[in-house]
């Protein structure tokens, strides 16, 4: 299983794994964000690198600070893991926009991209997102 780390602006690493497509052949960026208690090792289950490269994927999965190989951030809030999206959409050279994928806990990632870096956003995809139908978007992206 390949294994890879970005460095971030304030020193942490980051650690991602890439399926499908290389940068040069791929026609599209699809970043994953995992659930709670998950990695970059689960990437999409069942997803075939046959797939990926058929629909000119690159398939990039990283483990959010603190899970996996990652690093912490003690001080992250929605809006810094936007920024530290930002960071490594180009670092990674993912392009100017990407697709993101967000799975269980991995969701609330999503919105904060959606909030806070929506010009680097082309789409998003929940899957068995968490949520709550009284949370009040106002106090969660103030």
């Amino acid at each position: 299983m390949d294994l890879d780390y970005v460095k971030l602006g304030d020193g942490r690493l980051v650690a991602f794994r890439e399926l499908g497509c290389p940068r040069e052949a791929a026609l599209r960026s699809l970043l994953v964000l995992h659930g709670l208690g998950s990695s970059r090792i689960a990437a999409i289950p069942g997803v075939r690198q046959e797939l990926l490269e058929e629909f000119g994927v690159r398939l990039v999965v990283i483990d959010r600070a603190g899970y996996g190989k990652s690093d912490p951030d003690p001080n992250q809030t929605l809006r810094s893991s936007a920024v530290d999206l930002e960071a490594i959409i180009d670092k990674l050279e993912l392009g100017r926009r990407v697709w993101l994928l967000g799975y269980s806990g991995g969701a609330g990632y999503c919105w904060a991209a959606a909030r806070y870096i929506p010009h680097r956003i082309h789409g998003i995809a929940l899957w068995a997102p968490v949520g709550n139908y009284w949370w009040k978007v106002g106090k969660l992206f103030p």
